[in-house]
């Protein structure tokens, strides 16, 4: 984490395709109190892959239990889609976020993208047509029933030629009067409600175990009239 007292130190400029709330344009011009970059895993990313993957790997079981002829390579083929799923659902589709946050004396803007190496891409376009070749191979080895994975596999591969790093540019503002302030301690976060003539601002902040108590002072001595309401758990956070 950083403290500084200069003029926007963030200088990254956006991309024309991502998305930018008007307050990240606008809070991103106002002297920046603290800075800090952190990276935070999914909750329950592994699970939604597994769940999202598993019909391969079910499929592949299928194959080895009640198969005749050739089906050591429908179960052979279907493993790999499986774990190929699993992997690329977590890894991409659910990948740890990373946010950099700025607090402003008038409120919080920050990025937020998922940790996926720009080389991921190229080799997941790679892949994607890998498995196209074979699924087709295993057309003719199986059958028409791997149509199915060949069709899944020409799928992926053309959307992948276009998939490119997504960051998310927002803010959310201080405002004067009501708010409040969740404290989840266990999972060293802070959720900020503010309102304003029926807008609500609404910001996550996700903080390092060592500064989670000074990012509080600094949100606090923003909003001290803000309620603060304690959580115990993820459930009762929200996030």
């Amino acid at each position: 984490m950083n403290e500084t007292s200069t003029q926007c130190s963030n200088e990254y400029i956006p991309h024309p395709n991502a998305p930018v709330s008007d307050e990240y344009m606008e809070l991103k011009n106002e002297p920046v109190l603290y800075e800090w970059e952190i990276e935070v895993p999914m909750y329950g990313a592994w699970f939604v892959s597994m769940f999202g993957g598993g019909v391969g790997l079910l499929i592949a079981g299928c194959f080895a239990l009640f198969g005749e002829e050739n089906s050591f390579a429908g179960s052979v083929l279907f493993s790999l889609l499986g774990v190929f799923s699993i992997l690329f659902i977590r890894y991409f589709g659910h990948p740890n976020e990373i946010f950099h946050y700025f607090i402003t004396p008038k409120g919080v803007y920050y990025t937020q993208q998922g940790k996926v190496s720009d080389n991921f891409y190229l080799v997941i376009n790679m892949l994607g047509w890998l498995l196209v070749l074979v699924s087709l191979v295993a057309v003719a080895i199986v059958g028409p029933f791997a149509l199915v994975g060949a069709g899944g596999g020409a799928f992926m591969a053309m959307g992948m030629m276009k998939m490119r790093a997504k960051v998310s540019h927002l803010g959310a503002y201080f405002t004067a009067g009501g708010g409040e302030i969740y404290l989840y301690r266990k999972g060293y976060a802070l959720k900020v409600f503010g309102a304003s003539n029926d807008v609500w601002n609404v910001v996550v902040l996700h903080c390092p175990p060592d500064n989670f108590d000074q990012v509080y002072k600094y949100v606090k001595s923003r909003v001290p009239d803000y309620e603060e309401k304690e959580v115990l758990t993820r459930k009762e956070f929200g996030y």
